[in-house]
């Protein structure tokens, strides 16, 4: 497993398909087991199951990208004020939309980003929150 640049210049004419959901589920799978417990944050995490030709959007799969993204958020030491909040998707629910995709994509790198930050800006206090001291 390896972090995918996530796409975060949807369009409306963009749409969500297999590929772009594997990536969003591969990189919030990245950030809550290998990003975060580099500043000793340990998001609760459920796999994610990843999807193939004909089954999205089904509400399940896309429940989970929502599940484990509101895990993420718990677990950052701060909430980014342009965080984008979660959804519950039923079958009755509209289809994602660009936005939506938009969404789950800039959430991962915005944990990522914020990871990042603390590394470099608060080196040892990030060494010693992992038990590097």
């Amino acid at each position: 497993m390896n972090w995918i640049t996530p796409k975060t210049n949807w369009q409306p004419t963009d749409h969500e398909g297999i590929d772009d959901f594997n990536r969003q589920a591969n990189n919030i799978e990245y950030a809550a087991l290998v990003i975060l417990p580099q500043i000793d944050r340990h998001p609760q995490y459920d796999p994610i199951t990843r999807a193939f030709i004909g089954q999205l959007p089904i509400p399940e799969f896309i429940n989970q990208l929502e599940i484990n993204l509101a895990y993420l958020k718990a677990a950052l030491p701060f909430t980014p004020p342009d965080w984008g909040e979660s959804k519950t998707w039923t079958s009755s629910y509209p289809a994602p939309n660009y936005q939506d995709a938009q969404r789950w994509e800039k959430n991962t790198l915005i944990a990522s980003d914020q990871v990042k930050a603390i590394k470099t800006f608060f080196p040892y206090a990030a060494m010693y929150s992992a038990g590097g001291y």
